[in-house]
């Protein structure tokens, strides 16, 4: 039984956020601490019950804050933590794509089955 859902599980997921460091908080002018607690409330708030964990890439800096709008009433979240995750969302899909973000056509790669390139 802990099998099947250990493999449920695993199956569920697509990898966690990455973490914030202290060059990302120093460079957002925020806490690292605030990025991290941003971080496990994107993980338990916005990747519970076998959603997608989100993660920053999926949109670009001045899409977030919508997003984050939309699902904060969904997922629970207390203003302070809605501030956070978005806080956190913000800062780090600056990190991987830069300020204002990559253009709507590059923003992910297609998945691709294993075979092909």
């Amino acid at each position: 039984m802990w099998l099947g859902l250990c493999v449920a599980l695993a199956a569920c997921g697509r990898g966690l956020p990455p973490q914030a460091t202290a060059i990302d908080a120093e460079w957002a002018h925020v806490e690292l601490a605030d990025l991290s607690r941003g971080r496990a409330l994107v993980i338990t708030k916005c990747g519970s019950s076998c959603h997608r964990t989100p993660l920053p890439a999926q949109h670009t800096p001045r899409e977030w804050p919508a997003v984050v709008d939309d699902m904060a009433e969904q997922a629970h979240l207390a203003a302070r933590d809605k501030q956070l995750v978005e806080q956190y969302l913000i800062t780090m899909s600056r990190a991987t794509t830069g300020p204002l973000g990559p253009a709507p056509a590059s923003r992910l790669p297609a998945e691709r089955g294993p075979h092909e390139p």
